[in-house]
């Protein structure tokens, strides 16, 4: 009897060993954000994106272009720290709250930029700046929003660790 007993304690250990591996590999892979090393960016948004700083903004080599998957309202809270005189991201604040864990893609590129697709007023100048953040919504793939800044902005601390896809 007491090796059979000692049988199942050392069978229930290697199984208890078992489990604690089989969690700590799936709770790393799962539950890490994406980082440059693990994270591939979605060939929609690259073509996109850099389409929209090479073209449409006109800098055929920006200095940094970085993107990130995070929430609506991370991505506002975010904002504020560059920007913190910007107006509130909607007067109805039940939809902005509504939106807040809706996924978004962050892009963030550095360079000089002229947002030649703007559409101005006869004798007004096109939009410049240096920091370009632009925000595309995961479901539809479609950019939701654009702002070109006039300084250099360091975005990417607002918004935590990003990846890289400088062409």
């Amino acid at each position: 009897m007491r090796s059979r007993g000692k049988s199942a304690l050392v069978l229930a250990a290697a199984v208890a060993v078992m489990a604690a591996l089989v969690a700590t590999v799936l709770l790393s892979s799962v539950g890490s954000p994406a980082t440059a090393e693990t994270a591939s960016v979605p060939p929609w948004l690259q073509e996109r994106a850099l389409t929209l700083v090479t073209e449409g903004c006109q800098d055929a080599n920006p200095s940094a272009v970085y993107w990130k998957l995070t929430t609506v309202g991370e991505y506002h809270v975010a904002s504020r720290q560059w920007d913190p005189e910007a107006e509130d991201p909607g007067a109805d604040t039940d939809a902005v709250s509504a939106n807040s864990a809706r996924s978004v893609y962050v892009v963030v590129a550095h360079g000089d930029f002229t947002y030649g697709w703007a559409h101005i007023r006869d004798g007004s100048s096109l939009p410049t700046g240096h920091t370009l953040v632009v925000v595309y919504d995961l479901e539809s793939q479609v950019m939701a929003e654009l702002n070109l800044l006039g300084s250099d902005v360091d975005a990417e601390s607002a918004l935590g660790s990003m990846n890289d896809m400088t062409p």
